[in-house]
């Protein structure tokens, strides 16, 4: 079988290989919902159906503007599969900033979250000549029967995409100045995803966590490219203010994360040790402290000595393994740093504490600079 070129080309294959295993869990009402790769296929050629029929033709743009979930994945891919390009806004811009994405990009069609947001670009669109439908995710319809699913013809154009056909159309967040494109095609994004690939143990049985705005060129490298690739779950927390609790239910195997989230992963540690009783709080800041200087010696090039890596084993079975546990750390096999770097001492903490680090390294090309942000 031919290697897939493109992302809906690999989402065809996941659906026929691994039509049960899960693609997406999104959290709703407090429930983790599943959704399968044959499911995910269904969803977007249901939405490249509804795409087509607001006229939606190659090279047309999409605009989605929500938090992470499976339907707005699931309508870029829509987007893609005909010919043209998803455009991410970020959640937390304001109106002028969208209008000027918009108006920029030429987007023809735009999906939103909820009726909110739908209402924002509504009360715009007579500045967006080019903008001719806006929609919130509860108006698209919802997944036929299979015998009168669109399949076949969706399925051939996806046949006739090309790897040099624009995928995503991305804006970095720049406060001070109004943004200009970022165009990714197809072969961009699976070469940062093979880049990977090639450097660290990858699984279809990991589980990732998508949590990072869709905006971001970390988010659609890993949660919208490599997850399709490899055939992995991504989790969708269920809002912004529910990522540290979503993290420890979920126990991803691997992560893309900025320096934000190790910041309020290492508030959080504080105000849980704090809280402790006195024996925990001892054993807690001794093992630590110990952690650190071995940590330390092994930075620098220097022998750890006998009894430090004894205490040290001790200590991952006292506190550590428990306190990852605890943060939704404990299943990790590695963890990508985005964005800005951590600060030596923060790295050095959480390296201390047994958390896998590693930068990202050239998976994510040097000439788009990565814009990540953690809006919790």
């Amino acid at each position: 079988m031919t290697e897939p070129a493109t992302l809906p080309q690999y989402l065809l294959r996941n659906a026929g290989q691994m039509p049960r295993r899960v693609a997406f869990r999104e959290k709703r009402r407090g429930i983790w919902q599943p959704l399968t790769w044959r499911g995910y296929a269904d969803m977007v050629r249901t939405i490249a159906a509804w795409l087509a029929a607001q006229g939606f033709a190659p090279g047309g743009r999409l605009a989605v503007l929500g938090e992470n979930r499976p339907q707005l994945y699931a309508a870029m891919l829509a987007a893609q599969t005909l010919g043209g390009a998803g455009v991410p806004l970020h959640p937390d811009a304001e109106g002028a900033r969208i209008a000027h994405i918009l108006r920029d990009c030429g987007a023809s069609v735009a999906i939103t979250e909820d009726a909110d947001q739908a209402e924002i670009l509504l009360a715009a669109r007579d500045r967006l000549p080019d903008l001719a439908h806006v929609t919130a995710l509860s108006d698209l319809p919802q997944m036929p029967d299979a015998g009168t699913h669109p399949t076949r013809s969706v399925d051939a154009g996806i046949a006739q995409r090309a790897p040099q056909d624009p995928a995503l159309l991305l804006y970095p967040w720049q406060p001070d100045k109004l943004p200009r494109p970022m165009v990714l095609t197809h072969a961009d994004l699976l070469g940062a995803a093979h880049r990977i690939i090639a450097t660290d143990d990858v699984r279809p049985v990991d589980r990732a966590f998508a949590y990072l705005p869709l905006a971001s060129l970390e988010d659609a490298i890993y949660t919208q490219t490599l997850a399709l690739k490899v055939g992995f779950s991504s989790n969708c927390p269920e809002g912004p203010d529910t990522v540290p609790h979503d993290l420890h239910e979920i126990g991803p195997t691997i992560l893309i994360a900025p320096a934000r989230l190790f910041e309020l992963l290492a508030a959080r540690l504080d105000t849980s040790a704090g809280a402790a009783s006195p024996l925990k709080r001892r054993l807690y800041s001794r093992f630590t402290r110990l952690a650190d200087e071995a940590e330390y010696r092994r930075e620098m090039g220097q022998d750890v000595p006998l009894g430090l890596r004894i205490a040290r084993m001790v200590g991952e079975f006292v506190v550590h393994a428990p306190v990852r546990d605890q943060l939704g750390l404990g299943r990790l096999r590695w963890v990508h740093l985005g964005g800005q770097p951590l600060t030596p001492t923060l790295a050095r903490r959480f390296r201390a504490l047994g958390v896998p680090l590693r930068p990202t390294g050239e998976a994510i090309p040097s000439a788009h600079p990565t814009e990540a942000t953690v809006h919790v």
